[in-house]
């Protein structure tokens, strides 16, 4: 298992770390805005931005090659609809239900850390973008 995670200062990728322990994944999240991708042994990766209190996830699964972003049922921000959250100079698009607090990253990154299944409230949805079509 590799982890990738910004620098504090100016967004700049720190130098991998692996193996990574349980501490370095709490510690890497305490700044903001950051972001932390962890990857496993066959290439897939689990990436959790973070901007204040607002954090997503999104996890590429390398067996499927298929992309997914985490949401829940039960939003932990109060805004509805679409809003959107800066990270490493990057404009996300989220809805209300793709938003989850600091805590929740930080267990689902570690679940994932384990090789153990993601935390029951987490829920995927695809967006693997589609090759375009030609006529």
């Amino acid at each position: 298992m590799m982890l990738k995670r910004t620098k504090v200062r100016g967004n700049r990728w720190a130098e991998p770390i692996s193996p990574v322990s349980e501490a370095q994944v709490r510690r890497a999240l305490r700044h903001k805005p950051t972001v932390c991708v962890l990857t496993d042994d066959d290439g897939s990766y689990l990436q959790a931005g973070r901007c204040g209190f607002c954090c997503c996830l999104e996890w590429r699964d390398k067996k499927s090659w298929r992309h997914y972003r985490a949401f829940q049922q039960s939003p932990v921000v109060p805004w509805p609809g679409v809003s959107r959250i800066f990270v490493l100079d990057r404009e996300l698009s989220l809805r209300q239900e793709e938003y989850f607090s600091p805590q929740q990253v930080e267990e689902t990154l570690l679940t994932f850390l384990r090789q153990e299944p993601f935390p029951d409230y987490i829920q995927w949805r695809e967006i693997t973008p589609q090759p375009p079509v030609t006529a």
